[in-house]
């Protein structure tokens, strides 16, 4: 139908305009026709009242509306595990020749009447021939995938191909996300326990000091081996450590044994552990025998101050994390028994607390970075007279619960992938909003949802660098929530040990500040990311960075670091397993500035430790979203439960399409014919 500019009013005035102006021409101003024949003179007439009325036609531009109809058959969506675990079996040979053509015997039977995508995961989700040649099994991923491509999408089920082994990601059990349509599991590789001992944990502090004590507990498993002996042994550059022997009592045996290491080499230490059978038995999988742990021992240690007024359950949380960097003492006094002597203090924190005005001059004549910690028992009109980035409007701290997120554009450092996996399952904390910001500030955290155009800020740090203030209590419970998720607290004490750091980047030495990762697992990017700093401690940016790295061979690779706007990003990719020194360098103002450091490809594959089948993690995500688990040798049943399933429905939909009057020639047309007519007719009988 036509519709828009086109209305009764409009095709009336069309209609009397072409009419006037036709009558006109050959009923008023050419009286010579009159000698002509009726017939002929209305025929012409009609021509041109037809050619006037297309031409104002198309100058109105009507549109032509059209609904069109899509239907979208319901889709199938496989998602194939592509770990090396699956083929690291008994099976490994049926897994390489047979299962490829069991898949795809399954995809065509459920494709003649479905749409089928089909997909591979490990490290992450994509397109490609299956291989099992991924280094890691990231089971969250597929969900993550899903709500980012198929949430919109006419999804009849989910199918996941997996032996439910994962190590990297969200643990599955405490997945959250729900998918759109139930997902069914086929269970794959073997849950058969053969004769095997496997190192389960390695616990240890990650950084030391020269001469110092370092607890490590090294927890492991023996399956089938009652009676057998076994030698656990700790070296460091071939010098025996440690050892111990241990008799197995029993076919699931487990046992934690504790030790101590000392370690008087600066630098990043590498301990080798490994187990070792003393009898006849033989184990199939010897890769989970051998692991490393690491310690960078550290000359040099950080003196942070924690200042209070009332006790509370944040101040032990951020204590905790804090101490579990090891080059970090911190004290934490009460405010009325401090003597006010900042001398030996590299970061002072306020929990809740303030200074008064002479002691906050102290502190900011010594350039002592501070991190402020607000809450509902702070001294509003104390904090607003003693710093002047935050202005207070309600002096009643006014706090109220709020869910939290990390902000995404936050580029000051990386923030930990497993910490945005986390972001979704942090409790609230209590938070105000009743502040402005009166200078530049970079968010690392903010409210979530807010009804304002922008939300509101909980964490930030000054835009000269020395102040960070966080604008909330509560944070112990995030921790706790990352032990209950995790069962570590590692995510929330990097993210507090990142704040730390960044408050006290030190001015009279490293220019070029670095952050990456110590130890990295086989098979992972290596990425750093960096910022560069002049004398004043300000931001240069689209400076040249060049690294220079080492490997233990001495083979030299030159790489160059991209600034992003914010940062100065480098991601080298995978390296083959060993240590690593790097120089980094760059020339501002004439001057070199250089820094050095080192890190470490762990030579464990990860996908050889565990390669023994859990499939009671398959039957939960199935229960959990509305499936059900199959067995490979039940796949014809769960072919016909997917055919005759009624969550495949077919959707209809109509979708309107605009189509304007002059993306068609047939109007063009008309009047090119109309006008000739007339034109012919008239040089005819006429003409002229």
């Amino acid at each position: 139908m036509l519709t828009s500019s086109l209305s009764i009013y409009n095709l009336i005035t069309i209609v009397i305009c072409s009419f006037l102006v036709s009558y006109l021409l050959y009923f008023f101003r050419e009286r010579k026709l009159k000698e002509f024949s009726r017939y002929l003179i209305f025929t012409l007439f009609l021509l041109r009242f037809l050619s006037f009325f297309i031409i104002l036609f198309i100058l109105i531009n009507p549109y032509v509306n059209k609904k069109k109809k899509i239907i979208e058959k319901p889709t199938l969506v496989i998602f194939q595990d592509n770990s090396y675990s699956i083929v690291g079996n008994n099976d490994s040979l049926y897994y390489k020749t047979s299962y490829s053509d069991l898949i795809n015997s399954f995809k065509n039977n459920i494709e003649n009447k479905f749409k089928v995508e089909h997909l591979l995961f490990g490290e992450y989700v994509r397109k490609d021939s299956l291989s099992f040649d991924d280094k890691f099994s990231n089971i969250s991923s597929i969900f993550e995938y899903s709500q980012d491509v198929f949430s919109n999408t006419n999804v009849g089920s989910y199918l996941l191909l997996s032996d439910g082994i994962y190590n990297k990601g969200a643990n599955p059990k405490y997945l959250n996300k729900k998918l759109n349509a139930p997902l069914y599991c086929l269970a794959l590789g073997d849950t058969t326990k053969n004769k095997d001992l496997s190192i389960q944990t390695v616990i240890n502090n990650r950084i030391g000091f020269p001469g110092n004590e370092l607890p490590v507990k090294i927890s492991f498993s023996a399956d089938n081996l009652l009676g057998e002996k076994v030698k656990l042994r700790v070296k460091s550059k071939n010098k025996k450590i440690f050892e111990d022997i241990v008799k197995i009592e029993n076919n699931n045996f487990f046992k934690t044994i504790s030790f101590f290491v000392i370690s008087n080499n600066s630098g990043l230490n590498k301990f080798d552990v490994s187990l070792n059978l003393l009898g006849s038995s033989e184990e199939k999988n010897l890769n989970n025998n051998y692991s490393s742990f690491f310690i960078d021992v550290q000359e040099n240690n950080k003196h942070i101050l924690m200042l209070y007024d009332s006790p509370h359950p944040d101040i032990s949380a951020l204590k905790s994390s804090i101490e579990f960097d090891r080059q970090y003492k911190i004290d934490v006094i009460r405010n009325l028994d401090f003597d006010g002597n900042f001398d030996n203090y590299d970061l002072v924190i306020l929990y809740q607390c303030s200074l008064s005005k002479p002691m906050f001059t102290k502190v900011d004549k010594r350039n002592i970075p501070i991190w402020f910690v607000v809450g509902q028992n702070s001294n509003l009109i104390d904090l607003n007279n003693v710093q002047e980035d935050v202005f207070f409007n309600n002096i009643n701290t006014n706090f109220s619960k709020q869910y939290i997120d990390f902000n995404k554009n936050f580029q000051k450092f990386e923030i930990d992938d497993d910490l945005l996996l986390l972001e979704e399952f942090f409790p609230p904390l209590l938070v105000s909003s009743s502040f402005n910001i009166k200078k530049n500030n970079k968010v690392l955290l903010e409210q979530r949802n807010n009804t304002i155009s922008e939300n509101k800020p909980v964490c930030f740090f000054s835009s000269n660098q020395k102040k960070c203030f966080l604008i909330a209590e509560g944070i112990w419970r995030w921790r706790l929530n990352n032990y209950l998720t995790k069962k570590n607290h590692d995510s929330f004490n990097l993210m507090v040990l990142k704040i730390v750091k960044n408050l006290m980047v030190d001015k009279n030495k490293d220019k070029i500040d670095l952050n990456h990762k110590i130890i990295y697992d086989f098979g992972e990017s290596i990425v750093f990311d960096a910022q560069f700093y002049n004398e004043n401690l300000n931001p240069i940016s689209n400076q040249d960075i060049n690294l220079m790295l080492k490997d233990e061979e001495n083979n030299l690779l030159n790489f160059k670091f991209l600034y992003n706007g914010q940062n100065y990003i480098l991601d080298i990719g995978e390296l083959k397993a060993g240590e690593y020194k790097y120089t980094a360098s760059t020339i501002f103002d004439n001057k070199e500035y250089v820094k050095k450091g080192n890190f470490l490809v762990n030579d464990v594959f990860i996908e050889f430790k565990n390669t023994v089948a859990d499939h009671n993690i398959l039957f939960n995500l199935s229960e959990q979203n509305n499936g059900k688990l199959y067995r490979i040798e039940d796949i014809s049943k769960l072919s016909d439960e997917i055919i005759n399933s009624k969550n495949f429905i077919t959707k209809v939909q109509y979708k309107n399409h605009k189509t304007s009057i002059m993306e068609s020639i047939i109007p063009l047309c008309l009047l090119l014919i109309l006008l000739f007519l007339e034109w012919f007719l008239r040089k005819k009988f006429i003409g002229y």
